[in-house]
């Protein structure tokens, strides 16, 4: 049991919470909003939702360290997603927008729609706004360290890239719709390279995911200035190669472009109706051989 007293008395109106990966200690994601706002109100009151990351140290009893706590985000959150140990921190899907919030409180958002600039005051990439996108109903799940998957309300999948500076999240892209899958009503990975995208109007489909990179070759007289010196990446030397370069047989260097996602079906589960319950009992044979019963 968690009293959310115990943790903050401000903790109030919690829209989303989840746990982190990648933390020695069990940590916890709190979305909430203190303040209720909505539409009618946008001009004296927006951007009410907070967001704080704390640990649970099991050692001592009642002890909640705070990480992390980000207020001023938009009012209209809808979930949040756990990013990946490698891209850390949180990512939030608004009804307008996506947002990256990292360890250290750096937000960088995303407007999808020509809302955002009416719901919040975050400044954020427009570049996606021209897809119009509505995110209620919507999945999303990784399958990269830095690319997501965003399905729609209508099955529609648009790939979302996460492009760094340095070692943090600088850009928030939105791709193409890309392909269509049955309307979600969850999505999970399933191993490595398949999600599985679980339906309640349709049939349930379990895909396969292609990550293709594209290469770019990287032309060595570019490298050096006119004078003949050779141009230093200090970036590289910090952070190390992000390009995931290759060599070919002649040693050339190779660089490796924005990746890119498809989505394969591999199996689908026909949908009979939503499942209310479901028990195993015993069939009425000399055998006694388990049966399935199911009530839809």
């Amino acid at each position: 049991m968690l009293p959310l007293a115990d943790v903050s008395p401000q903790i109030r109106n919690i829209q989303d919470l989840l746990f982190l990966p990648g933390f020695h200690s069990p940590t916890l994601a709190i979305l909430y909003t203190p303040i209720h706002t909505w539409a009618g109100r946008y001009g004296s009151a927006r951007d009410t939702t907070c967001l704080e990351i704390r640990t649970f140290d099991l050692t001592i009893s009642g002890s909640y360290p705070l990480l992390t706590s980000v207020p001023g985000l938009p009012s209209d959150p809808l979930y949040m997603i756990a990013c990946p140990s490698e891209l850390r921190g949180v990512v939030v899907i608004t009804s307008t927008g996506i947002i990256h919030i990292d360890q250290g409180g750096k937000v960088v958002g995303a407007g999808v729609n020509a809302w955002w600039e009416y719901t919040t005051n975050l400044k954020g990439d427009t570049s996606s706004e021209a897809r119009r996108i509505s995110l209620e109903g919507s999945r999303a799940v990784f399958v990269s360290e830095r690319d997501m998957l965003l399905i729609l309300a209508n099955g529609d999948v648009h790939q979302v890239r996460f492009e760094m500076e340095g070692r943090s999240v600088g850009r928030i892209l939105v791709d193409e719709k890309s392909t269509t899958v049955p309307p979600p009503s969850s999505a999970i990975t399933a191993g490595e390279n398949a999600v599985f995208i679980g339906s309640a109007e349709g049939d349930s489909l379990l895909a396969q995911v292609d990550m293709v990179r594209d290469l770019v070759k990287v032309d060595d007289a570019a490298d050096e200035k006119p004078n003949g010196d050779m141009e230093v990446d200090y970036d590289e030397d910090l952070y190390g190669d992000a390009g995931g370069g290759e060599k070919n047989a002649a040693g050339q260097e190779m660089y490796t472009g924005p990746s890119r996602a498809s989505v394969t079906p591999f199996d689908v589960l026909a949908g009979i109706g939503k499942i209310m319950d479901m028990e195993f009992g015993i069939a009425a044979t000399d055998q006694g051989v388990s049966s399935l019963r199911m009530k839809t």
